[in-house]
Parts: C-alpha cells; structure tokens; sequence
C-alpha cells in the first residue's frame, strides 16, 4: 500500500513539473524584399513614348515590377553625358520624371523597407527622343568575366548603338581608375586569357567608338581570389 501511494506521489510531480513545460513561441522571420525587374523605358532605345514639356523637354514614364514587402522605392537616373544625377522617391512601382531632350541616361531603382535596401536586376540605358539628326553616342557595354583557374581571365562584352554604326572597342585594364593601360583595341567583343595577378584589384575599362567619333565608356572592379 505504501508503495502504491509512493508511487502515485511520484507520478503527481512529475505532471506538475511537466503541465508547464509547452514550447516557447517562434520569433518571426523579419521580412525580406523580393527581386524586382526594370520594365520601361527598355534598356539601350530612343524612348519615344515620352509627353513634350518644352522645347527643350519631355516627360518620360518610368516603369518596373514589385519588390514583395517593399514600401517604396528610390529612382536614381544619372545622365551620361554629364554626370548629373536626378533622385526621386515614390510609394508605387511607376513614376514619371521631367528630363532634357535627346539626352543619354541611365537608370536604377532601390526598393526600400526601413532600413533595408535591394537594387533593381541592374542598371538601363535609354535615350530621350529630340535627336533629329542620326547621330547617337553607343550605349555603355555590359562586361562579363570568367576566371580560368589558371592565372588568366576571358573578358566579353555586349554594346549597341542606336544607328547600328560601332566601329571599334579600347579596353583598358589596370590596378586604379587613373593606372588603366590600354591592353588591346579591336573590333571583336573577346579577349581570352587575359593574365591577371589573384588577390588583387583591378579597374577594366571597355571604350565604345563608333564611326561618327562618337564614344562611350564603363568602368569595372573586380577581383579574383584562391
């Protein structure tokens, strides 16, 4: 008989020290901003869908998809030629900007909650319609890099101009924007194996000329380490 009420006292504190004993609530995930696409103007065009302002200006829609979570967005268009930078912030994926006639920009968005940041896929170039004469300064390259394992890189690069007239690239690699030496000058979008030192790095730039004399330019950093 002792036994069994010594018993039953074991088991009656063991389910009052277990009745307590539920699993704490999870911390929710903080949110995160989804990736996002620019959508218009489409990159490297004349945009002609633009509303006259001016004479010497026009209004330009500007376009891209949803970031999930998102509560707004910063639109950064800088003008190639200048350099200028104009920045704007909106709660909706469109907008529309007032810009100078036949000018060359460029153009991203940050999608933005609180106090964190996620870019567009990447930056695009278009041309505000104006231009009367064909005449137009190519767009920017796009640069790609491949590592070869062996001391060595492939450069390749994509470029257009809106009158179809390249007639030339200069690239030019260095270890700082102001030590760039011109490494070859060719008609072709290729350079393979190209030696580089790892762990250090390095500035490439890639000039775009086309037969009018127009020109363009873009610089990459990059690095490759073992």
């Amino acid at each position: 008989m002792r036994k069994l009420i010594f018993i039953l006292f074991i088991q009656l504190i063991l389910t009052s020290c277990g009745g307590g004993g539920g699993s704490e609530d999870p911390v929710p995930s903080e949110p995160e901003l989804g990736a996002f696409e620019l959508v218009f103007p489409v990159n490297n065009t004349l945009c002609t869908e633009g509303t006259e302002v001016s004479d010497t200006e026009v209004s330009i829609p500007l376009k891209w998809s949803n970031s999930t979570n998102a509560i707004s967005y910063e639109v950064v268009l800088t003008n190639t030629e200048s350099g200028n930078r104009i920045e704007k912030m909106t709660n909706t994926n469109s907008m529309s900007v007032i810009l100078p006639k036949a000018t060359k920009f460029s153009w991203n968005v940050t999608a933005i909650l609180q106090n964190k940041g996620k870019q567009s896929n990447s930056a695009w170039n278009f041309y505000t319609e104006g231009v009367s004469v064909s005449n137009h300064a190519p767009f920017p390259a796009s640069i790609t890099l491949e590592d070869n394992k062996d001391g060595t890189i492939n450069i390749s690069w994509e470029a257009s101009d809106l009158d179809n007239d390249i007639l030339k690239y200069k690239v030019y690699l260095g270890e700082s924007k102001d030590s760039v030496e011109l490494i070859k000058e060719t008609e072709s979008t290729f350079i393979e194996k190209q030696s580089i030192d790892y762990n250090t790095t390095y500035f490439l730039m890639v000039v775009v000329l086309d037969k009018n004399g127009n020109s363009s330019s873009i610089y990459k950093e990059f690095q490759f380490n073992i």
